[in-house]
């Protein structure tokens, strides 16, 4: 029967990676189960093989949005099966260091108090050097601030301001033609790219117990990291969906949808669920392996240009099914911000705002 669950979990997790707009946390309401066999597939997976959508069609999820800015870059290159391969990298680094992370997730869970004291000014320092690094400091602050009154007022319909700023402005902006794809890479990862996945898994770890924040902020921290920025996001979003998770057994918070239902009591459950992740990393990175294989073989048989008509007309339809007009207005305003900021030559690292300036509000009021 768990074996049955097990598979079933997978098979979910991998179908929602690939369609942008179709959460784990939305198929955990669904079905309803608390079982493990089930909800760790579910999830790991997911956050390996939603990457494909993110850095080939530019349909970000929330959380790895920020890989579309390097992935489309590789992209255009030719070496959109080597930043696949990045993530992946750092998805299964941040799988093997939880056996030296679960013993330091209790002396996490311990001082979660204290390490929440610190995000805010963590933030406002990344924020603060992100915005003077840029040589139009004043267009790049007015993108930041106003990226973050576009968070304020998109609470409930972030998905659709996020794929706004980071998918539907590339997708509007995209060269007609993909040139040829290369499978020529290097899977012994490298120095930098073993530093990144160690740093990511460190960050994944502390945003799953961290209310709040999630994967998006710990991406914003990483851009300021001398390192393989992808390995470092496939690092955090995997480590963040394990230990999101765990939290439900060491903190007895909930952090995501999905840790809304895990059923883990004791800590025999938390051992059984690091097996299943090992396992599901494993699967994960093999099945997105297979299928970019597949989709840069035969991306360029296809006019591009069609697939960002698809793509583009499946990110207003998802928007508009699960937000209605208001988040097709707010689409349309994040696009706009988003293709100002490309004109211009801002990095779009400053839209992150909109993750980020609810972020610190939320501290702020927490904490006065």
């Amino acid at each position: 029967m768990n074996v049955v669950e097990f598979l079933y979990g997978s098979f979910l997790g991998a179908v929602a990676g690939l369609l942008p707009g179709i959460h784990p946390n939305f198929i955990s309401f669904i079905a309803e189960s608390g079982n493990i066999y089930f909800l760790v597939p579910l999830a790991v997976i997911n956050s390996i093989v939603n990457m494909i959508p993110s850095i080939i069609f530019g349909a970000p999820e929330l959380g790895n949005e920020m890989s579309i800015l390097p992935g489309h870059m590789l992209l255009m290159k030719g070496h959109a099966y080597d930043a696949v391969r990045r993530t992946i990298i750092g998805s299964l680094l941040s799988g093997v260091l939880m056996i030296f992370l679960f013993p330091l997730s209790f002396l996490i869970a311990n001082t979660y108090y204290f390490i929440e004291l610190s995000i805010p000014v963590i933030l406002i320092i990344v924020i603060a050097t992100t915005l003077l690094s840029e040589k139009n400091v004043q267009f790049a602050a007015f993108c930041f601030v106003f990226s973050g009154i576009i968070g304020i007022a998109s609470r409930e319909a972030l998905l659709p301001a996020l794929s706004g700023m980071f998918g539907l402005s590339r997708l509007l902006l995209a060269n007609s033609k993909i040139p040829p794809q290369t499978e020529d890479v290097e899977f012994i990862p490298s120095r930098i790219e073993i530093r990144s996945g160690i740093i990511g898994s460190f960050l994944g770890m502390i945003t799953g117990f961290i209310p709040g924040v999630g994967s998006s902020q710990a991406a914003f921290v990483a851009t300021k990291l001398k390192g393989d920025f992808l390995t470092a996001l496939g690092a955090i979003t995997t480590s963040n969906v394990i230990f999101s998770m765990l939290a439900a057994y060491l903190i007895h918070k909930v952090r995501t949808g999905v840790a809304q239902y895990i059923n883990i009591w004791t800590l025999q459950d938390a051992v059984v669920m690091i097996a299943l992740t090992f396992l599901s990393v494993a699967i994960g990175s093999l099945l997105t392996l297979a299928v970019t294989k597949v989709m840069t073989r035969n991306i360029t048989r296809i006019k591009y240009v069609w697939i960002t008509r698809v793509v583009i007309a499946f990110i207003i339809t998802v928007t508009f099914v699960i937000c209605g007009i208001y988040g097709l207005l707010v689409l349309f305003t994040s696009t706009s911000l988003g293709i100002m900021a490309i004109k211009k030559n801002v990095k779009q690292s400053n839209l992150l705002g909109v993750i980020v300036i609810p972020t610190l509000i939320y501290f702020m009021v927490k904490f006065i």
